[in-house]
This record gives C-alpha cells, structure tokens and sequence, in this order.
C-alpha cells in the first residue's frame, strides 16, 4: 500500500497541512501531481507533497493511528507527470513561509490555470496545459 500525503484546494490557515490517503494502484504517482481526492464528503482537488510505501495494511493503519484512510483510485490521478520540478517547488515552499500563506495558495499562484490544484481548473483553457506540458519535457 501506498500512502500519499495530500493538500486540499482550500487555501486557509486551518487547513494548511496534508492529509493521508490510501493508492492501491500501479499508474504513476509522486509528489508534485494532482489528485481528485473525497474531502469531507465533496470532491475536491488535491496536490500530492510526499508519498511512502508501507507493508500495512488499511486495518493496521487506522488501528496504529486511530482513524481510517479514504482511498485514491487510479482515475482520481488527474497528471502523467510532477507539475513543478524539485527548485520550483522549493520556491512554493520559501514563498508561503516567508508570506505566511497556505502553501496550496502559492501553488495555484505559481501554475497555470488549467494545471492549478482547484477542480475548477478541468474546465478552464487547456492551451497553457500543452505549453507546460512541453517545457517540463524539455527539461
């Protein structure tokens, strides 16, 4: 099993933390890529920051840790590849302490519209999508 440390489309305070989510499936996955995610009963978008193997199994888990893991299916994957490389995200990183912003906030800044973390971003224009797509594969 797979567990994926996960931040919610919702830039507040409150929620500027991960949250755990079970992957059972063998499509790519890492930190860096979006993720459709069950959040308090409502889809929503999230942007995954690490992930770790584990030979427990969902049962052991929520026993160790005393709450249950929701779990990813491969078609709640949204990317085939990390939509920021390693220094980008660094720069999130800097950005949102130095700011004091939820981290997530200065994701959705930094991408383009149709590859922020927000749901709302499936419908919006999908030409950035293609120019991005082509300078993380030149690099």
């Amino acid at each position: 099993m797979k567990i994926l440390e996960v931040l919610t489309e919702y830039g507040t305070r409150s929620l500027d933390r991960t949250f755990s989510y079970a992957y059972f499936g063998n499509k790519a996955i890492g930190p860096r890529y979006r993720v459709k995610i069950n959040f308090n009963g409502h889809l929503a978008m999230g942007f995954v920051l690490s992930l770790r193997e584990t030979t427990d199994t969902s049962e052991a888990f929520e026993a160790r840790n005393g709450y249950p893991l929701k779990t990813i299916e491969e078609a709640d994957i949204v990317d085939e590849f990390p939509l920021m490389d390693e220094e980008m995200y660094g720069l999130a990183k800097e950005v949102a302490a130095y700011y004091f912003a939820p981290l997530i906030s200065v994701i959705q800044a930094m991408l383009p519209l149709s590859l922020s973390p927000k749901l709302s971003s499936e419908h919006g224009p999908k030409n950035a999508k293609k120019k991005w797509v082509r300078l993380l594969s030149d690099k």
